[in-house]
């Protein structure tokens, strides 16, 4: 038994390492911007069908999830003002649109380089991680 908790450890560490780093990274060298939806992937015929899923189930039925990742393209300017255009994941409740103004995440030695994600997100995935890690060697003492 006690095999497992060090693997899981040592998993969970190697995990918060990992999302520390990408919390590290987005934050220091990548700068958030407000951007501006200008097309999506989400058409109005798949829109109707979610939203008639949501209203026989609060839960999407046909695969337990709730939420749904839509492909956006979005507008922005960079720090001197010029205007790039990207394409960015953007998860949503199924049955409505995705956000119309968001912030995105961009580099800005290469402003194509760029995310809708937030470093937060990275940072409670790396203090998920180590408190697993933590109740693994607690339990190992």
């Amino acid at each position: 038994m006690s095999g497992w908790l060090w693997a899981g450890m040592g998993a969970g560490l190697a995990l918060a390492c990992l999302a520390g780093w990408r919390f590290w990274r987005q934050l220091v060298w990548m700068r958030p911007a407000p951007a501006r939806l200008i097309s999506d992937d989400y058409g109005a015929d798949e829109q109707a069908i979610d939203r008639d899923w949501a209203q026989v189930s609060p839960h999407d039925v046909r695969l337990g999830k709730e939420w749904r990742a839509t492909t956006c393209r979005v507008v922005f300017e960079d720090e001197d003002g010029n205007e790039h255009r990207a394409d960015v994941t953007q998860r949503h409740w199924y049955g409505e649109r995705p956000d119309t103004a968001l912030v995105v995440w961009y580099d800005p030695r290469d402003p194509s380089r760029v995310t809708a994600g937030s470093p937060w997100g990275w940072l409670a995935l790396a203090a998920g991680a180590t408190a697993a890690a933590v109740a693994c060697g607690w339990w190992l003492r």
